[in-house]
């Protein structure tokens, strides 16, 4: 948790001293599956601290993916021991989206969608172990929009696949009512079902749909008005 504050420099020394740790520890040749398992998880944090671009980072994503590729290789031995373990499938899940995101972020779309497209059916699966976690479900819709933005993503390079991208916001939208519908005072379920009704209203302004838009953005009103009452 420190790693996430300080100076550059501090922060650069204690990544350093952490890999070296986490290296020795040999888990992969380790048979200790909890071993595995929090080792992945610490190889995905340090990930996250040398080049996540969705958080506070020392820029440095080369040796990011290296912790994620890491953190992948024993995430795949857990699976191979124990494939249905609820964890084991989030983890791969979260793995694969980050690494998804690394390679949206260095121009390869074509790896970038490879990778979501692996993230989807992992997040499927840790939703139907877990039927009554919101968490859990919200991140099937999750995995759409990751994948979406790899078919479109305006200014940035992607498969430049608009209909591609829209269908999955669609189905992100489809999805996450669903959820808004069964638990409409959740304020994780209302913002994730909001979320894809801007990202969609994104969308249809970029190619100038603007009166579809305005329908869109007409029905986030309702959705967050019970936030808005509470």
């Amino acid at each position: 948790d420190s790693l996430a504050d300080g100076t550059t420099a501090a922060r650069g020394k204690l990544l350093s001293t952490a890999t070296q740790f986490l290296n020795g520890l040999s888990a992969e040749q380790s048979a200790d599956m909890p071993l595995k398992r929090d080792t992945a998880e610490a190889f995905e944090r340090l990930g996250d601290i040398a080049g996540n671009a969705s958080l506070s980072n020392l820029g440095n994503a080369e040796v990011a993916e290296g912790h994620y590729r890491k953190a992948l290789a024993l995430r795949e031995q857990l699976i191979a021991s124990q494939p249905d373990n609820f964890a084991d499938a989030t983890g791969m899940m979260k793995i694969h989206q980050r690494l998804g995101r690394m390679a949206l972020d260095r121009g390869d779309a074509n790896a970038a969608r490879s990778l979501c497209e692996t993230q989807a059916p992992w997040a499927d699966k840790a939703a139907a172990h877990r039927p009554d976690d919101i968490n859990a479900q919200l991140a099937v819709g999750e995995a759409k929009l990751n994948l979406a933005t790899v078919h479109y993503y305006p200014g940035r390079k992607s498969l430049n696949d608009f209909s591609g991208a829209l269908k999955l916001v669609d189905e992100a939208v489809a999805h996450r009512a669903g959820l808004f519908e069964k638990a409409k005072k959740n304020q994780s379920a209302v913002r994730g079902y909001a979320q894809p009704l801007v990202t969609l209203t994104q969308l249809q302004l970029v190619h100038g749909q603007a009166a579809a838009a305005l329908q869109t953005v007409n029905r986030i009103g309702p959705v967050i008005e019970a936030l808005w009452s509470d």
